[in-house]
């Protein structure tokens, strides 16, 4: 597996827009939001530059950054802000019984809101591994969560994909 990071602090160059289909660029003109604009943008080079790379690929992005996973196994990928705020309605809507102890558990809010965000991140990058590999909910899944520059970035593999690859 390898991923790949785009910051949208810094504008794609005219040469890495001369990449982008033409449908991408289209697409991220008609958005209203120049964050948005620019995620987009930087989605659609990070696939253009490095989709074909592997068999398999999952995208993600939030605020600044876009990241894309590619890898010869169905992956899932998804990146929240580590500090991110993160509402308790949620957290009693999507996480269970034992994920919300783990995080009031914590020993500070801090901590607590970044236990959240992971658990969340694990939730979105499973989704994606399953919904786009058509893949049973049941799936055994093997997560990496890892902090980069302020934001959790995790990564869900088939398990039984993954042993195969050992």
């Amino acid at each position: 597996m390898t991923l790949y990071l785009y910051n949208i602090n810094r504008p794609l160059t005219d040469t890495e827009r001369a990449i982008l289909p033409a449908e991408r660029v289209e697409k991220a003109e008609r958005m209203s939001f120049d964050n948005d604009k620019a995620l987009s943008l930087a989605v659609g080079f990070l696939l253009a530059k490095f989709g074909g790379r592997g068999v398999f690929h999952s995208i993600a992005h939030t605020r600044e950054y876009a990241v894309l996973a590619v890898s010869d196994c169905p992956i899932g990928i998804d990146i929240e802000h580590s500090e991110r705020n993160f509402r308790l309605k949620t957290m009693a809507r999507c996480f269970t019984d034992e994920e919300i102890a783990w995080c009031n558990a914590a020993s500070s809010n801090r901590l607590r809101i970044k236990r959240c965000i992971e658990i969340w991140t694990r939730l979105e990058a499973r989704f994606k591994l399953c919904s786009a590999n058509e893949l049973p909910c049941d799936t055994d899944v093997a997560y990496n969560t890892f902090e980069y520059d302020g934001y959790l970035i995790t990564t869900a593999t088939q398990l039984d994909a993954l042993s195969t690859k050992i």
